[in-house]
């Protein structure tokens, strides 16, 4: 009974799991209009989509377009349960500077696989509801790199509100992750945890401390070289007698 103007016959045989045969895999990746026509009635999870691939990589594009977050409003309007929909609205009103309800979205990540799956503390996840106040909160990694590079820097805001940070990192950024001000210990796979209060995957920080455009924690510096490292590569490198440009893949 799903019907989308003139591309009912397209979706009705997504639907039914068989491939459309005037639908590509090329013409669904190359056309905005179709991506978003989908999610504008929200008629199929993408899961079950056969070119469920190609929608997802397109509808995060069509959700930073001009008009997206409309468009999923009403996706989320007709089916509330949709993660897919939630979390593309997350990126349209991230993109758009609209921190306070994308960030509330983005937790849908936990739903669609976006985020990874759910960590299974015993302890609850602080999502700034409570008071921090002698405290103490494990925040941890949960993708890559640069996102815990980005949302350590949270940690500083957390010890001023009273608490005490535990930090897990991924191994490799543990000795930098030591730098970071406010973090009381770093652990990484494998570490026994010592006990605490709450925790906090640190890409849910800024809904927890409830950041928008105007208050994005932004000290001149917040992650610290270590000194011992630094006369080190003084030494390697030499005197500098030109700027430097170091490159990494």
């Amino acid at each position: 009974q799903h019907r989308i103007d003139g591309d009912g016959r397209a979706v009705q045989h997504l639907v039914e799991r068989r491939p459309a045969p005037h639908v590509g895999p090329a013409e669904v990746a190359g056309d905005h209009a179709y991506v978003t026509r989908l999610l504008h009635h929200a008629v199929v999870d993408a899961r079950r989509l056969a070119l469920g691939k190609h929608l997802r990589e397109r509808a995060r594009v069509a959700a930073r377009a001009e008009g997206g977050a409309q468009r999923l409003e009403r996706a989320v309007e007709l089916r509330p349960d949709y993660p897919d929909a939630h979390f593309n609205l997350a990126l349209a009103y991230l993109t758009d500077g609209n921190f306070e309800r994308g960030w509330a979205e983005f937790e849908w990540g936990w739903k669609n696989g976006e985020r990874g799956e759910a960590p299974a503390f015993a302890k609850p996840v602080w999502l700034g509801e409570e008071p921090l106040a002698g405290k103490t909160i494990l925040l941890h990694h949960e993708q890559g790199y640069g996102d815990l590079i980005q949302f350590a820097r949270y940690a500083r805001l957390a010890t001023e509100r009273g608490a005490k940070v535990l930090l897990a990192s991924l191994p490799r950024l543990a000795e930098v992750m030591k730098a970071i001000e406010g973090v009381s210990q770093v652990f990484t796979t494998g570490d026994p945890l010592p006990p605490f209060d709450l925790h906090c995957p640190v890409m849910s920080l800024p809904l927890a401390f409830g950041t928008r455009l105007d208050t994005i924690p932004a000290w001149p510096r917040y992650i610290h070289s270590d000194p011992a490292l630094v006369r080190q590569w003084e030494a390697r490198l030499g005197p500098k007698t030109k700027p430097r440009v170091g490159i990494v893949w």
